[in-house]
């Protein structure tokens, strides 16, 4: 009993202990399940770090939208590192992507931590944008940079800058063909091998082994390898030319070494020889690249590389005119100095042609002008050479001298004139353009004159002045102020008022005559002729008291002196008494005697001196025959009676004889009435008796 007992305990315990080992297995599978490396939970962990991740990329990349747009080099961006770590500083950007921390590695790199955890690098590419990395979770696995280019065979490296669990690092190439990958430390170093092609990719992994605390981590470093690049050097013939040949290049290096080196000369048949040279030329050395390398574009085609041998060096100057405005014409170059000394010379002005005869200005004396003009130097073999300075021709600036005054006629005194004619000189560097005038004395130009000015009528003025003017418009000072009264218009017509006496009829009484005439500046005083020859001044008004008979014409004179028109003539005859002759009359005619009594007659002539001897003695010179015989008759004492004279057969024969002209005939009349004997100064004129200068004497037995 006690013994089935005791088995069935033994059952039951082992039974128990089995139980327990199952559970704790079927537990430690449930466990692994759940937290093994592909465990439920370690996959929904995972899941969800790449959704955080993920989601924190995204909105990094969304702050870039936020940077402000403008348009550089075409191009609608201008996101850098340093905006954008600007923007994302913001306290809204900050929040919405969970920034705890933000590290400037460099220029262009960036280090950002999301959520305490999740780290990314920014790195500025330079090209207007920024580009978001993930590097891992804080505490893994981290390289920068991420990614290079390689140019065969220049190697580079990368850094592996975060290695927390400190668990062992290895290398690996994708395609150690392209490239190698070796580690030293926590330096990666990546070497190009045989590039085929140029921008061949290969991927750098790098692993960290697993620790008791951290699982094994990678992390992936791509590389761009492109083929070498070929340089190629020659120091080329730089000397003077000078005739002599030289070879054309020195020196010539290539790199890398192994390339195929050919010359040409001036696009000539290529060879292997360096080609000489005399003249100034163009020369092309051609390679052909070796494998791994190609040009810097990429390409692998046979290729020149030329060279420009130079001519040799012009020298070139000379003196561009500045001067001021003369009024002649200049050579715009002067004092041209080139090397060599037989260069060819041509000159331009103002972008004009070039020419072998130099140009000119003269410009002008108002203004400034300015001119570019051009020399230019050439030579075979030699470099052209052009030199281009501005040619000026200044305004003048020079004043005229102070005019001097001469009076030509007229004179300087306050006084009417009408014959004020004024030269003006003065001198100038350029020329004289025009006088200006000052009458008002308050120093501005009132109007302008030339070299010689005549005033105009009625200018009057005690202050007037001159300036000189150049073409210029240079003033000079004012002359000293002179007197300029000119009038030149002359006074009215006289009007005579006789004041109650006819004209040409006989009065005893005394004639008064008043002349009246207008002028602008004054009448001076009147004058009168009898014949138009002879004129004289009188007094107005003006009073004939004595006996006569005279014709007048009346004018007027201003204080300028100008002289008025005569006016219309008149008469004016005056006879108080006639006395009775007492004895017996001669008359004598230059010189010769006549008896009026017993002889015939006589004749006289203008010019002759005629004497009549009477109660008084009287000598006139006959001047003129119409207006004398009334004068010379008038004032004779002893005359008796005046009247017509009888026809006398004699005197009308003497008629006959003076066809033209002038003349007096003296004749003894008898009148064939009474029988009484005249004596009479007859007047015959152009062969006719002038009864009304005619008189006759009557003398009784």
């Amino acid at each position: 009993m006690n013994k089935k007992l005791k088995q069935k305990r033994g059952i039951t315990l082992i039974s128990l202990v089995v139980t327990i080992i199952v559970l704790i297995i079927l537990a430690g599978i449930s466990i692994f399940l759940l937290f093994g490396k592909s465990g439920i939970i370690t996959r929904a962990k995972k899941g969800q770090e790449i959704v955080d991740v993920s989601t924190a990329q995204d909105r990094l990349e969304l702050v870039k939208s936020e940077i402000p747009l403008k348009e550089i080099e075409n191009k609608d961006s201008t996101v850098n590192l340093n905006n954008y770590l600007e923007e994302l500083n913001k306290d809204k950007n900050k929040k919405d992507c969970d920034v705890t921390n933000i590290e400037k590695l460099n220029d262009i790199n960036a280090e950002i931590t999301i959520s305490g955890k999740y780290k990314f690098i920014a790195k500025d590419e330079e090209n207007g944008n920024v580009k978001i990395i993930y590097l891992g979770e804080a505490g893994g696995l981290q390289i920068s940079p991420t990614e290079a280019t390689y140019r065969y065979p220049t190697a580079g490296t990368f850094e592996v800058i975060n290695n927390e669990s400190q668990g062992k690092l290895t290398v690996k190439s994708s395609n150690e063909e392209i490239a190698k990958a070796s580690i030293s430390g926590t330096t990666v170093t990546v070497t190009p091998k045989t590039p085929s092609v140029n921008g061949k990719q290969v991927t750098i992994t790098v692993t960290r082994s697993a620790t008791s605390n951290y699982e094994a981590q990678t992390a992936t470093y791509v590389a761009t390898i492109n083929m070498g690049t070929i340089t190629i050097d020659a120091t080329i013939y730089k000397g003077t030319y000078n005739g002599k040949q030289y070879d054309a290049l020195t020196s010539v290096k290539v790199v890398p070494d192994g390339c195929n080196i050919q010359y040409a000369l001036n696009g000539g048949t290529f060879g292997s020889t360096i080609p000489k040279v005399t003249n100034a030329g163009t020369y092309t050395a051609y390679a052909t690249p070796k494998t791994n390398y190609s040009w810097s574009d990429g390409k692998v085609d046979k290729r020149a590389v030329v060279w420009t041998m130079g001519s040799a060096t012009i020298t070139l100057d000379f003196t561009a005119y500045n001067a001021m405005y003369d009024g002649k014409t200049h050579n715009a170059v002067s004092n041209v100095k080139v090397t060599p000394s037989d260069c060819t010379i041509t000159y331009s002005i103002s972008g004009g042609a070039y020419s072998t005869t130099i140009p000119t200005v003269t410009g002008a004396a108002e203004k400034t002008n300015s001119y570019s003009v051009s020399v230019k130097a050439t030579k075979a073999n030699y470099t052209t050479k052009e030199v281009t300075k501005t040619v000026y021709v200044n305004k003048d600036t020079v004043a005229p001298t102070t005019p001097t005054i001469t009076y030509n006629s007229g004179s300087n005194k306050c006084a009417w004139q009408n014959n004020i004619n004024i030269s003006l000189s003065s001198t100038d560097n350029i020329a004289i353009k025009t006088y200006e005038i000052d009458w008002s004395g308050d120093g501005n130009a009132n109007t302008t004159c030339g070299a010689n000015f005549i005033p105009t009528n009625g200018w009057g003025s005690c202050n007037t002045r001159f300036r000189a003017v150049d073409t210029a418009g240079n003033k000079s000072a004012w002359s000293e102020s002179i007197h300029i009264h000119q009038d030149t218009q002359a006074p009215s017509k006289v009007t005579v008022n006789l004041n109650g006496y006819t004209s040409n009829t006989y009065t005893s009484g005394n004639v008064t005559q008043t002349a009246s005439a207008t002028d602008n500046v004054g009448i001076a005083y009147y004058q009168y002729t009898h014949d138009g020859v002879n004129v004289a001044t009188f007094s107005n008004p003006w009073t004939i008291s004595w006996n006569g008979e005279w014709g007048f014409y009346v004018r007027a004179v201003d204080h300028a002196g100008n002289v008025g028109p005569w006016s219309d003539g008149y008469i004016i005859r005056r006879l108080t008494s006639i006395t009775q002759m007492a004895t017996a009359s001669q008359v004598k005619v230059n010189g010769t005697t006549f008896n009026v009594y017993n002889q015939n007659g006589w004749v006289c002539k203008s010019g002759d001196s005629i004497t009549v001897k009477g109660n008084a003695a009287r000598t006139e010179a006959i001047n003129n025959m119409t207006n004398q015989a009334t004068t010379l008759l008038n004032n004779f004492a002893g005359w008796a009676t005046e009247a017509k004279p009888a026809t006398s057969s004699h005197a009308t024969n003497l008629c006959s004889i003076y066809t033209s002209g002038t003349r007096w005939l003296a004749q003894k009349t008898t009148n064939k009435g009474n029988n009484n004997t005249y004596y009479g100064l007859y007047v015959i004129k152009n062969g006719k008796l002038d009864y009304d200068n005619t008189y006759v004497v009557n003398a009784s037995g």
